[in-house]
């Protein structure tokens, strides 16, 4: 019989979560943010010692190459109790878009965290350095990523702080920030003993918070664009994602839309509606995805952002129900609901204003949907 890992029956056990729908929410946090050019300190990325019941904590980091190159990977830790977990996650696609994923499951006792900065290891896997300049190096079963961030901008969260209190008494939390917004990338990736050059761009973010694994977020979506090569004589990227809230915490929305001109940061707001549309259903998971996304900014948003993101190709659909046995998943999935995630490829064609700075963007688009269903 295949060998089940304990965290993952334990994530599929706990996360029945009820799916929210895509209309109009109010906002988690306040709908006005300080201006974002007043940079956070290093401690917004680091890990925090487990010690509330249900907690959650994890680093991420996301690189695309333009020959075609796509990774997502996570170091993260879930404890529920006296129960903690550890582990190292790595999606890679490469340039003809085959797919591989590496796990590493991690001792507790024998990981070393920085409480003031990003910085942590285990064995032969850490994460060194700090904004601008971040180092991950993750080895795995299958896959082992040695790649440098150099962050264009410094570590940002919404809302001036990126922490929230959810739920009436404010007794649980939801804290995210962004290392590297958005970085040049640099490095190999080496897929069964073979090493691959790559270069691109990316981003390192982290989240923390504590919810019961039956009250997760069950709405993660949105798109992340940038230019490959100057336009109008600057680099740009344009970021918009929404979080939605478990019901029990009101089913609130933290929105973070961005724009960046090379070094800065030169617009932050949540004021906007994305729209998903084009849905499309996977036929292993049964399953229906977003290829399409369309965001508005709302009219006294401090900066218009508006445009089509369509996604033109997948290149990793995940289930959690997959690292079950064959013969349970039906029974399972009659009782409970799980985490399933698309991760596709597309371009963005939009217009953007920001003060003076006024243009018409086409750029290559990554796009992430995350459900619970």
């Amino acid at each position: 019989m295949k060998r089940i890992a304990v965290p993952t029956i334990v994530a599929v056990i706990l996360l029945a979560t009820i799916t929210a729908g895509v209309e109009d929410r109010p906002l988690l946090g306040p709908d006005t943010w300080p201006k974002p050019a007043a940079e956070l300190g290093e401690e917004y990325m680091a890990f925090h010692q487990p010690s509330f019941f249900y907690q959650n904590e994890y680093t991420g980091a996301m690189f695309f190459s333009k020959d075609g190159w796509k990774f997502v990977a996570n170091i993260f830790y879930f404890k529920l109790g006296p129960e903690l977990k550890w582990g190292i996650t790595v999606s890679v696609a490469d340039p003809k878009n085959n797919y591989f994923i590496g796990k590493a499951e991690i001792d507790p006792t024998l990981m070393k965290f920085d409480p003031n900065s990003a910085e942590i290891s285990f064995k032969d896997s850490y994460i060194k350095g700090r904004n601008p300049n971040y180092h991950i190096h993750y080895v795995t079963d299958k896959v082992t990523v040695d790649l440098n961030y150099k962050s264009r901008v410094g570590v940002w969260a919404p809302a001036g702080a990126g922490r929230f209190k959810l739920g009436a008494e404010g007794k649980y939390y939801y804290n995210w920030a962004m290392g590297a917004p958005w970085a040049d990338v640099t490095g190999s990736i080496t897929i069964n003993g073979k090493t691959y050059p790559v270069e691109g761009q990316g981003y390192v973010d982290h989240g923390h918070w504590s919810v019961p694994y039956n009250k997760h977020n069950p709405i993660w979506e949105g798109f992340q664009a940038w230019t490959w090569e100057p336009l109008d004589g600057h680099m740009w990227s344009v970021q918009v994602f929404d979080v939605i809230t478990h019901p029990a915490f009101g089913g609130k929305r933290l929105g973070v839309a961005l724009v960046i001109m090379d070094d800065r940061i030169l617009c932050a707001t949540p004021k906007y509606k994305i729209t998903p549309g084009d849905f499309r259903r996977d036929s292993r998971t049964g399953v229906e995805f977003p290829w399409r996304f369309t965001v508005n900014t709302w009219p006294d948003a401090p900066c218009s952002i508006s445009g089509v993101s369509n996604a033109k190709y997948s290149w990793e659909i995940l289930d959690i129900f997959d690292e079950l046995p064959a013969y349970l998943r039906p029974i399972i999935k009659k009782f409970l609901n799980r985490p399933v995630y698309l991760r596709a490829f597309g371009e963005f064609k939009g217009s953007v204003t920001c003060g003076d700075q006024k243009l018409r963007l086409d750029l290559p688009a990554f796009h992430d949907a995350n459900y619970v269903r």
